[in-house]
């Protein structure tokens, strides 16, 4: 039996999955579609499968539909442009003829602090050299609050900051989607578990199923939507 035939199932019977990134979903999409014409099947309804950048897109844009003040979320390019910003008057920025790729740079480094929630770190020293120091690690120290004090400003978020944004939502509002805080219970008939390979920590969502990430497993499942 196909190791994907119970998620082709699940998909069959209006379930939604989240894959790790998007080729993983037309890879999907392409294997429910082959299965689908060697069935004799000529049309069908779309299945509901999305890469996990584009899910918690979308869990993201149904909080700030209805939430008051949500931060925005800034595109990459616009966090690119605003480590721009937050480069012109670091000491620096005169040691190069542009700013641009050492924006990109911290950009980087910025999201992999938020990968593994390590922004805490940067509230002790990096380095035992002075705090005005051009050493890397403080630089970017500097660098980063920076940054922050520019999104703080704009009400502004780092897309990479994304998932934790979904999950605090999950923690606030019990499942996203749900504005009045209401008991999310939702449980499928069968109970059924599926799985697809993922990366980030975790995020719950009102959305027929719960997902719990760790650091190579989305389970997806018909379960209670609790974190």
């Amino acid at each position: 039996m196909d190791s994907n035939s119970e998620i082709l199932d699940f998909l069959a019977g209006g379930g939604m999955v989240a894959t790790a990134n998007s080729r993983a979903s037309r890879a999907l999409r392409r294997e429910y579609a082959e299965r689908q014409k060697q069935r004799g099947v000529e049309a069908w309804v779309s299945i509901k499968v999305l890469d996990w950048a584009s899910w918690l897109g979308s869990l993201w844009e149904e909080f700030a539909f209805w939430a008051e003040e949500s931060p925005l979320v800034l595109s990459r390019l616009q966090e690119r442009w605003l480590w721009s910003r937050a480069l012109e008057f670091q000491p620096e920025s005169a040691l190069v003829p542009t700013v641009d790729p050492l924006a990109g740079l911290a950009q980087q480094a910025y999201s992999l602090l938020s990968e593994y929630r390590a922004h805490g770190q940067r509230g002790v020293p990096w380095s035992t050299r002075d705090e005005d120091s051009v050493s890397d690690p403080e630089a970017f120290r500097r660098w980063a609050s920076a940054f922050d004090k520019l999104c703080s400003k704009r009400h502004a978020v780092s897309h990479s900051k994304l998932t934790q944004l979904v999950a605090d939502v999950c923690l606030l509002r019990k499942c996203i989607g749900n504005p009045h805080g209401d008991n999310c219970n939702h449980r499928n008939d069968d109970g059924a578990t599926y799985s697809a390979p993922a990366r980030a920590d975790a995020a719950r969502g009102n959305c027929g199923f719960a997902v719990s990430h760790a650091a190579s497993l989305v389970e997806i499942r018909e379960d209670e939507c609790r974190l």
